[in-house]
């Protein structure tokens, strides 16, 4: 129960400030590398590292929710952020070399798509 009051606040807060005040004041690719920024963990070495490790898969989620934010609205890329924060609470990512290797390959993937959508718009 706990870290579903967390998540919900976390997307309230996370998507104003981003997606809401950010993207627009700053852009998409700075407002996604502030996102990846806050979601640093400082608290201890083990996390740092972790998180360090993740840090490009923040930043491409940051990326695809301005995507989103831009093109269909603020409410859109709330409702992806909060199903992305569903699977995030069931499961956790192993400290596994082929884990690391398919999420870097997911998010390979997912800039390719976001650099296709913005080459099909001319941007």
């Amino acid at each position: 129960p706990q870290s579903l009051v967390f998540s919900v606040a976390a997307i309230i807060t996370e998507e104003l400030f981003f997606r809401g005040f950010l993207l627009h004041r700053c852009g998409l690719v700075m407002q996604a590398y502030t996102f990846a920024m806050a979601h640093l963990s400082i608290g201890d070495p083990l996390s740092l590292v972790h998180s360090a490790l993740l840090w490009p898969h923040y930043f491409l989620l940051g990326l695809g929710f301005g995507v989103i934010a831009e093109n269909t609205g603020f409410h859109v890329s709330a409702i992806a952020h909060a199903a992305y924060n569903a699977v995030a609470l069931t499961y956790t990512l192993p400290l596994e070399l082929g884990a690391w290797y398919a999420l870097l390959g997911f998010d390979a993937a997912a800039v390719l798509a976001v650099s296709a959508y913005y080459l099909s718009l001319g941007k």
